[in-house]
């Protein structure tokens, strides 16, 4: 699906799927603002971000943050060609996002930031790509700043284990788990999954918060332990 958006004959298609995601996953961008203590950084690379208004509400709730938003250049291109366009009022909005294009698969280039999110990219990926992925952010994850490192800040509508749960919520899960299955070859996944593949992509990764918000989304707070 992703190589057939990223074709250049498609930046309609690739316009209308980055507004429907957003629409899509509108409950959790408000929530988001609200469960991680965002005052404990000040510059967060929002990995995968699409058009950037995960970015843009962050930085309206919380005015330390500096976000920059990273996706494949065609996108990053798009989104900032529509920007242009905007009304004065939509521009400022992103006063402070920057857009970067950046391949989530290639090694991460910013090694400055505080945080590192990745909100709703690994349910779009098999677990191959999302080793890939996690791998892709270690090094800057290991970048000591001041004695501390970053966090990788891992967002998703988390699956119970199986067979823990038969509400409705978990029922619209598992229409979501086979949509990303036949659409990208992806999955939702439990924390334990998350886990294992955090520890597939380097032993030095682990969880060391989880924030919770209504229903099944979660933000992995995932730190680089350096051994003693």
């Amino acid at each position: 699906m992703f190589k057939y958006l990223e074709l250049d004959e498609n930046e309609p298609v690739r316009t209308r799927y980055g507004r429907a995601v957003a629409q899509h996953t509108i409950n959790e961008t408000d929530e988001i603002k609200d469960i991680v203590p965002w005052d404990k950084f000040k510059l967060v690379v929002d990995i995968g971000a699409g058009n950037g208004q995960v970015g843009a509400h962050l930085t309206k709730h919380h005015k330390n943050l500096h976000i920059i938003n990273q996706d494949m250049e065609n996108v990053i291109a798009d989104r900032i060609k529509e920007l242009s366009l905007a009304p004065a009022e939509e521009q400022a909005s992103f006063r402070e996002v920057d857009f970067e294009p950046q391949d989530y698969y290639a090694p991460q280039t910013r090694t400055d930031a505080d945080a590192y999110l990745i909100r709703f990219v690994l349910h779009n990926n098999n677990d191959e790509n999302c080793v890939k992925i996690l791998k892709a952010v270690v090094p800057a994850l290991a970048a000591n700043k001041n004695g501390e490192h970053a966090r990788l800040l891992v967002a998703e509508r988390v699956m119970p284990e199986w067979d823990t749960d038969k509400s409705a919520q978990l029922k619209q899960q598992r229409i979501e788990d086979m949509a990303m299955l036949i659409s990208c070859s992806g999955k939702q996944r439990s924390v334990a999954e998350l886990e294992a593949l955090l520890k597939k992509a380097d032993p030095a990764l682990e969880i060391d918060q989880i924030y919770c918000g209504k229903d099944v989304f979660q933000v992995l707070s995932v730190r680089y332990a350096q051994a003693p």
